[in-house]
């Protein structure tokens, strides 16, 4: 998307400077197409504002209610989403609306100081931010680069995912530097400074948003490392390599299949190790989860010489005491886990699994196959853990219960 934007921007400054008069796109296409097209553009335009405003004010609404959440002030569905979303009417997004309107009813003069204002504290705090985050970048969590590739796809949680869908909302990020062209018959050397105005607003935009992606997307969980805040340890060092084999099956279920790898490999079970690979070599589906699972497992462990196919709990609930009792005995479920209380993920909604590495009525420790080195494990609280594990419409692990070789691991209990 900046790709597009930035040759809109181009555009805009060319013919800006050729046609230093208001009206924008209206007036462009007056001068070259006519009356008729110019008429259709300009109201083109109008519909146009109308929608982005509505987004903004919509996604506006999402920080006020988190932001009011955390001050204990709790506004009731109805009131705090759309008819599409389960309630009546955002309210927050027609407060935001009206403000913005009267802000533009007081003055230009007014409105052009606040929105100043505004900018240069959104500049700061992601300043701030990027200050943060830096020191603890962690190169690492680039890989995948690409974790979901590059075409739109849809998820079995019904979210699209690639970087395709994302380049469908992601020019909110540039829109606005056609409004700079509207002021073209105002500006006093409309050669120079449109051209700065319009390629520089979209330049300095671009190098904000990926300096801040970097920082975000390299920045280490708030909660990682072998070590829990109580100082409780946990033992699961597995080589650094197997964590990267959560890309070799993209779009077969690699997260589920990786995390019986490493429970295999924890459990000495011979039977379910390289499962991913085994999974990419025979083609199958991802999907069907958990009777994926109960088919599979046992048909990997025939091919591979297995009498009998080593026993596994193929289970679907939400018993937080069973996992802590396979944890005590030194077995590695792996778990559903739908969000990251540390903030992994941009803090939202994920279909993912993961290996359950310690479980007291403290914390909960958990192995994800997507990250590698100290940032490896990720620790939560009980209540954490459970929303998190049930997320995604009800808890399931798969437990592998051949016992693990001697000597038992820890798990830091």
């Amino acid at each position: 998307m900046p790709r597009p934007s930035a040759c809109a921007a181009l555009a805009y400054a060319e013919m800006a400077t050729l046609m230093p008069a208001a009206g924008s796109a209206y007036t462009y296409s007056y001068a070259v197409l006519g009356e008729a097209i110019a008429w259709v553009v300009g109201w083109s335009l109008i519909l146009e504002y109308t929608l982005v405003v509505s987004t903004v004010a919509v996604g506006w609404s999402g920080y006020a209610v988190g932001f009011l959440k955390g001050l204990g002030v709790n506004l009731p569905l109805w009131a705090s989403a759309g008819p599409h979303a389960g309630g009546l009417i955002n309210l927050p997004a027609v407060v935001i609306v009206f403000v913005v309107a009267g802000l533009l009813m007081a003055g230009t003069r007014e409105s052009a100081t606040l929105n100043a204002v505004l900018v240069v504290v959104k500049i700061i705090a992601l300043g701030i931010f990027v200050a943060i985050a830096l020191p603890h970048f962690q190169a690492a969590n680039m890989q995948p680069f690409m974790p979901y590739g590059f075409a739109k796809s849809m998820g079995a949680d019904g979210v699209e995912r690639g970087v395709m869908a994302a380049a469908a909302i992601i020019f909110f990020a540039f829109y606005g530097f056609d409004a700079i062209s509207t002021a073209a018959e105002e500006t006093k050397n409309p050669k120079r400074d449109l051209s700065i105005g319009i390629v520089g607003s979209m330049v300095g935009c671009t190098l904000i948003y990926m300096v801040v992606a970097l920082a975000a997307v390299g920045l280490g969980a708030t909660v990682g490392g072998n070590r829990a805040p109580d100082g409780t340890e946990v033992q699961c060092d597995l080589p650094v390599e197997l964590h990267r084999r959560n890309t070799t099956s993209r779009g077969q279920g690699c997260c589920v299949w990786t995390s019986i790898h490493h429970a295999a490999l924890w459990q000495n079970v011979p039977a379910y190790q390289e499962a991913p690979k085994w999974i990419q070599e025979h083609g199958i589906p991802g999907g069907a989860y958990p009777g994926a699972v109960e088919k599979y497992l046992p048909e990997m462990a025939r091919q591979r010489g297995a009498s009998q196919a080593p026993a596994f709990l193929n289970y679907e609930g939400s018993d937080l005491e069973l996992l802590k009792l396979a944890c005590r005995t030194g077995r590695m479920p792996a778990v559903t886990y739908s969000f990251s209380p540390s903030g992994r993920y941009g803090g939202g909604r994920i279909a993912h699994m993961v290996n359950l590495v310690h479980a007291d009525d403290r914390y909960f420790a958990v192995l994800d196959n997507n990250y590698i080195g100290e940032n490896q494990i990720e620790w939560m609280t009980p209540e954490e853990f459970r929303r998190s594990w049930t997320g995604l419409g009800g808890g399931w692990a798969v437990i592998l219960l051949a016992p693990p070789p001697p000597p038992v691991p820890t798990n830091g209990i």
